[in-house]
């Protein structure tokens, strides 16, 4: 099954769960020849895998549109309780390009390997591309628009209550450019030092004509106690032990 010259594996994440003692992989899976799909997905599920290390050979799971809604772009929220959700572009499961308008929260079984309930949050807005960070009891989402390998300006909503929302309806742009520098959101890495806590934009610089050339752009996020913004530093460096970054 996953020796398939088609088979697409999009947006890793990976937690690890306590009780099972077993990281789990979560991912876009899809297949790429089709007739009639948008972009030449076919599937648009999930895909779970699981490893007793972060690192080692992965064991394939299942694969399936959660809740029997279609997924795409996806990533993973673990809180402090052990508690896990997976977030995803989602429709009701067709693969017409106006399908994937909502992003819908998954609240997982205790082992992680499968969907116990599905929330919409943001429900018709066509983002993709997520990643969530937590500061001071809010949640933040940070996304892109659908407009394919062809970069936008990133944004993100806020929520003071849960992952699951109430979600403010109020996207705020991210980054002094229209397309955050080419790039598209994957992660946001908390660096925990003993001055200050660095929160990075880890993000995916496409090359659409080859996308095994595709390369990555990281950098520290600045909060003001009230907005988040980026911006472009060639070169920067963070020192693990206390978080502070220094920029050239």
């Amino acid at each position: 099954m996953l020796n398939n010259v088609n088979l697409i594996i999009e947006r890793p994440k990976v937690i690890y769960n306590a009780s099972t003692k077993l990281y789990v992989m979560w991912a876009h899976w899809d297949m790429e020849s089709c007739s009639g799909a948008s972009g030449g997905y076919c599937d648009s599920e999930a895909v779970v895998f699981t490893s007793p290390t972060v690192d080692g050979n992965y064991k394939y799971v299942n694969h399936f549109q959660p809740s029997g809604n279609g997924s795409r772009d996806c990533a993973l929220w673990q809180e402090p309780d052990g508690s896990a959700y997976f977030i995803s572009t989602g429709g009701p499961g067709g693969n017409a390009a106006g399908d994937f308008r909502d992003t819908e929260v998954h609240t997982l079984s205790s082992d992680y390997l499968t969907v116990k309930s599905t929330t919409k949050i943001w429900a018709s807005d066509t983002r993709e591309a997520y990643a969530f960070w937590k500061v001071n009891g809010s949640y933040y989402g940070i996304s892109s628009g659908q407009t394919g390998w062809a970069p936008n300006q990133a944004a993100y909503l806020t929520s003071t209550g849960s992952i699951t929302g109430p979600w403010n309806n109020s996207l705020v742009g991210v980054g002094a450019n229209n397309s955050t520098w080419s790039s598209q959101p994957t992660y946001v890495i908390p660096i925990v030092g003993s001055q200050t806590t660095t929160y990075i934009y880890a993000s995916d610089l496409w090359n659409s004509s080859n996308l095994s050339l595709s390369t990555y752009l990281w950098l520290p996020f600045t909060f003001d106690g009230t907005k988040w913004s980026l911006s472009y530093s060639a070169q920067w460096s963070i020192n693990l032990a206390t978080g502070v970054v220094s920029t050239n």
